[in-house]
């Protein structure tokens, strides 16, 4: 389930969606502006990763507290290449089958 929800965030933006990322609270604490400015300053273009980059390394799901809230780090991919732009998010669960994904930086690791 977090592999689809952030499938849904990446999607959302690639293709520069920010109001439905805002409308959602998906961006967490940042704003619109420090979004658009971590992505611009990487440098290339945004691009939606291939479907196996969930299943390796790209991924890394660390689990916080007992199955409720999970730490996220994805390797974004720019120009349709595994970059070293990472997306953290934090993601909690909020019933069986509810959960919020939330971003918490974008950042060169």
């Amino acid at each position: 389930m977090i592999v689809e929800i952030l499938k849904r965030l990446i999607f959302d933006l690639v293709n520069e969606d920010y109001n439905s990322i805002f409308d959602d609270g998906r961006n967490g604490k940042l704003t619109r502006e420090e979004i658009i400015r971590a992505l611009d300053e990487y440098g290339g273009k945004l691009t939606c990763p291939q479907n196996d980059a969930y299943l390796s390394d790209s991924l890394n799901i660390i689990e916080i507290k007992n199955n409720e809230i999970y730490h996220v780090e994805f390797e974004l991919w720019i120009d349709n290449e595994r970059s070293d732009l990472s997306l953290i998010c934090k993601v909690i669960f909020k019933g069986k089958d509810v959960m919020e994904l939330t971003i918490e930086d974008i950042h060169v690791l």
